[in-house]
């Protein structure tokens, strides 16, 4: 039997959309490969100056955990698990225009858990932890891109962290007077 030259041409232009596709999805993943190795290379030309803030967001964190004063909140506020402590415009790993819906947090849990975590909306999207309080500086390192890991420092050292604990501390006010 032989088919209609339609429906052959029609079968034809399916196989050249495979096709085009599969090219495009190469294109990406090599993309991604060549992005993520730039990255690489920019924490190794930069390791010193990056070890150097996760030392001081490391210390920072130890210190602000073995406070009283974040035992408190925890317990007053009745947080069960998270306290969001900087935010900042990322997506997947890397830097987002500013007036996105994506960005990232770092979290700290009650149990000494750091966590980043990217969101959408407001909503978890994706989460990866960074370890337990006293956090190794490598990981953060390893794991931050360079220019969120740098921001987490200053925004830390600046001390903009506790404007930011205030606003969490505020939304918790609200809610309690029905707000």
């Amino acid at each position: 039997m032989k088919f209609p030259k339609k429906v052959l041409e029609k079968l034809d232009v399916v196989l050249q959309q495979n096709e085009k596709r599969k090219q495009e999805a190469k294109e990406r993943v090599l993309a991604v490969k060549k992005r993520n190795e730039d990255l690489e290379k920019l924490r190794q030309s930069k390791k010193s100056e990056l070890l150097g803030y996760a030392k001081e967001v490391s210390y920072w964190l130890k210190d602000f955990y073995s406070s009283e004063d974040l035992k408190q909140i925890f317990s007053v506020l009745e947080l069960q698990s998270d306290l969001r402590i900087f935010c900042d415009n990322f997506w997947q790993g890397f830097p987002k225009e500013k007036h996105s819906y994506c960005y990232a947090t770092i979290i700290v849990n009650k149990n000494g858990i750091v966590s980043y975590c990217e969101r959408y909306k407001g909503m978890p999207v994706h989460e990866t932890k960074l370890g337990k309080i006293p956090l190794n500086p490598n990981r953060l390192v390893s794991k931050l891109h360079p220019d969120y890991l740098k921001n987490l420092a200053e925004h830390l050292r600046s001390g903009d962290v506790w404007n930011y604990i205030e606003q969490e501390v505020s939304v918790h006010i609200r809610l309690n007077n029905g707000f």
